[in-house]
């Protein structure tokens, strides 16, 4: 799509594909029908659809031309339903997609706004919406089913390079199959480390978390890999369903051999207000650095509520010699400093006990 256009997918339209936005500005794709891949369509079972007609259309779709970037610009070779990178003021608003790889990925933009999409994927790899190296991003409205990350932010990964920072996640309704809901810090770039920062998650729903895997569990989960330093992150008004299987968050310093090449720089300045949890299969949480130079800091929980039951460090009941997180299900580990429960003025008399 080159630059200053807009795309009106009309209500009831199928359009399979993807759309590219490569170097362009002021771009639009909007409406309210829906955009497949047919991958996604073969995986759902159509069986009058013959196989060499489909191997054909894949094929089409390889070919296309780019309008929007000459050949001598940076051009991914990835086919996600819709892609944006090295571009600016770009926006999605209402449409429905049925992908066969990501929804949406942002590269090293700046200033998209994603509102009111609807999202529903079951293949492999098949994230939401991920964010790399870019700013200024709004993802508003949206619904999002997906057999992957919901929603991942990271810094470097492929040819995207630089800091993320200024992304707000609001509104919105996310249902994990697979991974995380919401995922940040896991890429970067180690020889010329990223800062992702000031990122907010506000009044959101998570209605299913289903990981088996240890190392990707975490509805709420900051990862800091590849010498990436994660900071000033809001999480706010986050409503949890009892999820199948997972942990309520995740916060490491850590390197995952399989795709880091260095362990992270460290998170700090982390809010998570008015958070609920109600439900049984929850795992313990974890909060963990790496070592004593890659720690995690400044980490509170304000009116967090586990089953209606107020979490802070001075809540009745609590045994003097336990944590407070042993209440909350959330292991503490090593390289943590100043993590913080308390209730907000709202829960507490004015005798200071809990309502």
């Amino acid at each position: 799509m080159p630059s200053g256009k807009t795309v009106y997918l009309a209500g009831g339209a199928l359009v399979q594909g993807s759309f590219l936005i490569n170097h362009a500005e002021n771009v639009r794709i909007i409406g309210r029908g829906i955009l497949y891949q047919l991958g996604q369509i073969l995986a759902l079972g159509r069986p009058n659809q013959p196989r060499p007609q489909a191997e054909k259309l894949t094929q089409d779709i390889d070919t296309i031309p780019s309008a929007a970037a000459p050949p001598s610009q940076i051009r991914s070779t990835r086919r996600d339903a819709i892609l944006i990178e090295y571009s600016k003021n770009i926006e999605v608003e209402g449409i429905i997609e049925v992908p066969n790889t990501y929804t949406v990925l942002i590269g090293q933009s700046q200033n998209v706004t994603i509102r009111n999409i609807k999202s529903f994927s079951a293949g492999g790899n098949n994230d939401g919406i991920d964010i790399f190296s870019s700013s200024d991003v709004v993802v508003d409205g949206v619904f999002l089913r997906n057999s992957d990350d919901n929603i991942a932010i990271y810094g470097h990964r492929w040819n995207y390079y630089g800091d993320t920072r200024n992304v707000t996640v609001q509104n919105s309704t996310l249902w994990s199959d697979v991974a995380h809901p919401i995922l940040v810090g896991t890429h970067g770039d180690t020889d010329h480390p990223d800062t992702l920062e000031d990122l907010k998650f506000a009044n959101i729903d998570i209605l299913d978390h289903r990981e088996p895997q240890l190392d990707y569990q975490g509805c709420m989960s900051l990862n800091a890999g590849d010498s990436n330093l994660i900071r000033n992150v809001l999480f706010d008004n986050i409503r949890v369903e009892d999820f199948r299987e997972g942990q309520l968050v995740n916060l490491r310093v850590f390197f995952n051999g399989k795709y880091n090449t260095s362990p992270g720089r460290g998170i700090e300045n982390i809010l998570f207000k008015d958070i609920t949890y109600n439900g049984t299969h929850a795992n313990p949480s974890i909060v963990a650095g790496y070592d004593d130079s890659r720690k995690i800091n400044n980490i509170l929980f304000e009116n967090l509520k586990i089953n209606g039951r107020t979490i802070s460090d001075d809540m009745p009941g609590k045994p003097g010699y336990f944590k407070t997180a042993d209440m909350a299900n959330i292991f503490v580990g090593e390289h943590v400093d100043g993590i913080i429960f308390r209730a907000t003025a709202s829960t507490t008399r004015h005798n200071g006990q809990p309502r």
